[in-house]
């Protein structure tokens, strides 16, 4: 056992004997532990639910509520219900011990104590607890990773069944009767095709990866980024889909506005925001991207005076179960996957992704950079 391990870990000493809390608060310290100390059964609870620590010591002889009911009452909360509790007691008879352990303690130590047999009860606790709590995390890791899982089956079967339904449609028109179909009549089929084929290409994109995240196979290559270089270089690459709805498009982020980040997530995040607001921008109108810096974080905005979204979707924009998709001002369509896909890559760059949007007055979206 690495004792070292335990050296942030807090316990709880409840005795109402100022004495008994010092001698047992310095023989701790000395090992290096944290301890929290309660008087009474009544304060013990509140600073157990406070502190939340790793381990309880608690006598048992207290006026008003003994050591018996705090443990019960301890038992019985959710939030400390898996905090070990070792009784420190002068209580010897066998019932008194029985009863100890009947209300949930995981040991009965009985004073005097000695410090070498104190400690290694201490820190056998402590080591279970760890492994428990070890335990813990990974089933729910487990139990995220199988709903995960699940997302994406689900996801696959809502959003691809239908369009390929609608593939092999046209296919069938195009090879029974594609030689009566007239040129212009030819063309919209195929154009249909590729437009229908383009998105869920740009689907099936974002859904790999979005699932390279969740199994944590997306490893960011932090470096020193200048977000108006970037911003640029997206703005020149998506002036054309801007430009084709008149729409303008306004820069206002500095040079040498670094931020330390992935570039390609950066890249990739900016681009769902910005191919968002043209989207979703009615044609003639208006997008600013700019940024705002103090001591602690670098806030780059994307705000547009587009059609904004319902309030009633607000809690879902960045959910994966519960994908968003609608046509743009012009009839684009969308994978309904891009801001959740973002969302999860500003998390992965310890930074966060917000918005403000109301109907008919247009979205701002953030991106938070901390330094």
């Amino acid at each position: 056992m690495n004792y070292d391990d335990f050296k942030n870990s807090v316990v709880l000493i409840v005795d109402d004997l100022p004495q008994n809390l010092e001698v047992l608060g310095n023989t701790l310290k000395q090992k290096g532990l944290h301890i929290a100390i309660a008087t009474s059964g009544a304060q013990a609870f509140k600073v157990a639910e406070r502190k939340m620590p790793d381990l309880v010591l608690l006598d048992i002889a207290m006026p008003g509520m003994d050591g018996y009911e705090v443990c019960e009452k301890l038992k019985s909360c959710p939030a400390t219900k898996d905090i070990p509790v070792i009784f420190l007691t002068a209580k010897t008879e066998t019932e008194d011990i029985i009863k100890g352990f009947e209300v949930g303690a995981v040991d009965y130590i009985t004073k005097p104590f000695k410090t070498s047999e104190l400690m290694a009860r201490v820190y056998t606790q402590l080591e279970i607890k760890k492994s428990r709590d070890l335990i813990k995390k990974q089933k729910a890791e487990l139990e995220d990773a199988n709903n995960n899982k699940l997302k994406f089956f689900q996801i696959i079967s809502r959003d691809l069944s239908g369009p390929f339904t609608g593939f092999l449609g046209i296919s069938k028109i195009l090879m029974e009767q594609g030689y009566k179909l007239n040129e212009s009549e030819l063309k919209e089929l195929s154009s249909e095709l590729y437009i229908s084929l383009e998105t869920q290409y740009k689907f099936l994109e974002n859904l790999l990866e979005w699932s390279k995240i969740q199994i944590g196979k997306y490893e960011p290559k932090i470096d020193s980024i200048d977000l108006h270089d970037v911003i640029l270089n997206i703005v020149s690459a998506m002036n054309n889909l801007a430009t084709s709805k008149d729409i303008k498009i306004e820069i206002n982020v500095p040079q040498h506005s670094i931020v330390k980040a992935d570039a390609e997530m950066i890249k990739k995040i900016v681009s769902v925001l910005l191919s968002n607001a043209i989207k979703f921008t009615h044609r003639g109108g208006m997008i600013n991207i700019y940024s705002q810096e103090d001591d602690k974080a670098i806030t780059l905005s994307v705000k547009d005076n587009g059609i904004g979204i319902p309030e009633n979707r607000h809690d879902f924009i960045f959910k994966i179960e519960n994908s968003y998709k609608r046509e743009g001002t012009e009839g684009e369509r969308g994978t309904g996957l891009g801001l959740v896909l973002a969302n999860d890559m500003a998390k992965i760059l310890n930074a966060e992704l917000s918005f403000e949007s109301n109907v008919n007055s247009g979205s701002i979206f953030n991106i938070k950079f901390l330094k």
